[in-house]
């Protein structure tokens, strides 16, 4: 992929030192996270200890403190933020250390990409971005650690799932747990519980939103902490027998809370004596009264964390994934791009144009000639992107057709079948609750929901990197050839059948077929469906209209697709041979599952599906 290419480059980069993501936040930022965020940007800030005269030490410090850990409540620790609070008064910052390398390009290119794709990233994202030093610090890690040397590879190395932005996360969450201990006093006995705290928000991402990183927080403190008069227990039984071992503070918690016997500080030594054999012979707990019979709270199960925070998915994710299933379907089945390819290349003399507004011609120079497109929304103009690497893309996210990948690249191949199973769900609920209409009965959602759950979470770990990165362009590059090309009066004028004023006749007369409204609206309900799915929480099923209403667009996509596979073989130069959907004659697909490639008008349904 190539560089970004901009107009004009910056002398330095304290000619662009705004936030870059501050503006339009959702949601307030939780005062600990704030703090933590606020102190790491005043550090970075004040600059890196930098002692004139001399000459590699400087760098190479500079260099090994990039490398280490950004905090640390323990006091022996070397970590970033004590680099940075201590030397000389002679610093030099991040920005002004790019300018002496030669990098103040890389951070211009970087920072404009972040900008033209803030709506697309996460919200703790966004927010650990909104701090200009923060993202030097990132983009430094880019190219000093990891020796990356494109705007695109920059980007994706800081917004990837687990990307370096994923280093401030951990550093926020342990500081906002310190910070939180400090603040409440609460007196632990040892570190353990408080790691043991940190490591929990570390391995699932929580929202440093208000009110999401609170409640979370919270129920961690409550569970292994708030408990004072167990912490007591578990102190007095160290008098006699001696200090517990971190690791093992957590379960004789869990241990105090569940046993059914009283367990006070006068016996806490030989019933905590017993439970600590029992974790160091890695044997499960046994009941501490051996004697005892069996009753209906031995066989009892935990859900554990069965709440929200722990479980969730990337949004923004979601939403790219929509996204780039509309492009898709409009651009590559309905053939939005195979047609100006085909305008532009005047592959049949009917194509020959005559163009007569100055705007018209301009944008064809920039899109046939430059291979280049405008965003319409921003006016800067971007490249196009190739078919090869839409089809990679589309295989990426959705696990459909042959097109090469690079290498390392998952492919979803767990979509088609996620996709059918949200589909056969749907009906199956349609069926039940015309079944039983006249009855009244109360028909189940939890099936749908649960589909709808496994779509959220795989494509949360597909549509990412620069999947995620280029859906926009792609959607944004189809918008300026239907905008500004298709739907322009000199083509229509010309292409469109029977002088009609839609840029639909234009795609209809190039293609040589009719009837595209099934393609149409299979793209617009599927990427409805996406969204939907995007948005979605338990509190959907319980909303008798919204969900009725995805119901309804996954009932109006099936009927979509069931169209298509009734729909003849279109005439015309564009069908390909072998099927419907982009030249994969041989690939079986799920019902109602899109099929990515160079856009088809033959039929092509499923004889798995009967609705």
């Amino acid at each position: 992929m190539s560089t970004v290419s901009l107009s004009a480059e910056p002398m330095g980069l304290r000619f662009i030192r705004p936030a870059l993501l501050k503006e339009g936040a959702s949601a307030a930022l939780h005062p600990y996270p704030a703090a933590a965020l606020d102190l790491l940007e005043a550090r970075l800030e004040r600059g890196f200890d930098w002692p004139t005269g001399e000459s590699a030490a400087p760098e190479a410090e500079l260099v090994a403190a990039l490398k280490l850990p950004i905090y640390s409540h323990l006091a022996t620790v070397r970590t970033l933020l004590r680099v940075l609070d201590q030397g000389s008064e002679s610093r030099l910052t991040l920005a002004e250390y790019a300018d002496r390398k030669g990098y103040t390009k890389h951070y211009f290119n970087v920072k404009q990409l972040l900008r033209s794709n803030s709506n697309g990233l996460d919200y703790n994202l966004r927010q650990i971005l909104a701090y200009p030093n923060i993202v030097d610090y990132l983009i430094t890690l880019a190219i000093v650690l990891d020796e990356l040397d494109t705007p695109e590879g920059i980007f994706s190395f800081i917004t990837a799932s687990r990307g370096s932005w994923k280093r401030i996360y951990d550093f926020v969450v342990a500081k906002s747990v310190w910070d939180w201990k400090k603040e409440r006093r609460i007196d632990l006995p040892n570190s353990s519980v408080d790691d043991q705290i940190v490591a929990r928000l570390r391995q699932s991402v929580v929202s440093m939103e208000q009110n999401a990183f609170a409640a979370r927080v919270n129920a961690l403190f409550r569970e292994y902490v708030y408990d004072a008069d167990k912490l007591a227990i578990l102190e007095a039984a160290e008098k006699e027998l001696g200090e517990i071992p971190d690791a093992d503070i957590p379960p004789l918690l869990a241990y105090l809370k569940q046993s059914k016997i009283p367990i006070t500080a006068d016996n806490a030594a030989y019933y905590v004596s017993i439970a600590l054999t029992q974790l160091n012979n890695a044997q499960p707990s046994r009941s501490s009264d051996p004697d005892g019979e069996l009753t209906v709270e031995d066989y009892s199960v935990d859900y554990y964390d069965e709440n929200s925070t722990s479980l969730e998915f990337d949004r923004s994710s979601v939403e790219a994934a929509a996204m780039l299933f509309y492009t898709m379907v409009w651009g590559d089945q309905i053939g939005i791009f195979e047609v100006i390819e085909r305008i532009i290349g005047q592959t049949s003399t009917q194509y020959q144009l005559s163009i007569r507004q100055q705007q018209v011609a301009e944008d064809l120079s920039l899109y046939a000639l430059d291979e280049r497109f405008e965003d319409l929304r921003s006016g800067r103009t971007y490249r196009r992107i190739p078919p090869a690497e839409r089809q990679m893309f589309y295989r990426q996210v959705f696990g459909v057709g042959q097109a090469p990948v690079t290498d390392g690249m998952a492919v979803n191949s767990d979509f088609p079948r996620l996709w059918a199973v949200l589909m056969t769900e749907t009906a199956r609920y349609i069926a039940k609750v015309e079944e039983n209409a006249g009855i009244g009965l109360a028909i189940s959602p939890q099936k749908v929901y649960q589909a709808i759950e496994d779509l959220q979470y795989n494509l949360s770990s597909f549509c990412a990197g620069m999947a995620k990165v280029t859906a926009p362009r792609i959607y944004r590059e189809m918008d300026f050839v239907v905008r500004r090309l298709l739907d322009s009066n000199d083509i229509k004028a010309q292409l469109s059948r029977r002088g009609s004023p839609s840029f639909w006749r234009v795609i209809e007369t190039v293609r040589g077929t009719s009837d595209l409204n099934p393609l149409r609206n299979k793209g617009i309900y599927g990427h409805k469906i996406l969204s939907t799915i995007a948005q979605a929480t338990p509190a959907l099923v319980e909303d008798a209209t919204a969900f009725g209403n995805f119901i309804s667009t996954v009932d109006a996509y099936i009927v979509a697709e069931s169209q298509l596979g009734d729909q003849p073989e279109a005439g015309g130069e564009v069908v390909d041979e072998g099927g419907y959907g982009h030249g994969l004659p041989q690939l079986p697909m799920p019902p109602g599952m899109p099929v990515g490639g160079l856009p088809s008008g033959s039929g092509g349904g499923s004889e798995d599906w009967n609705f």
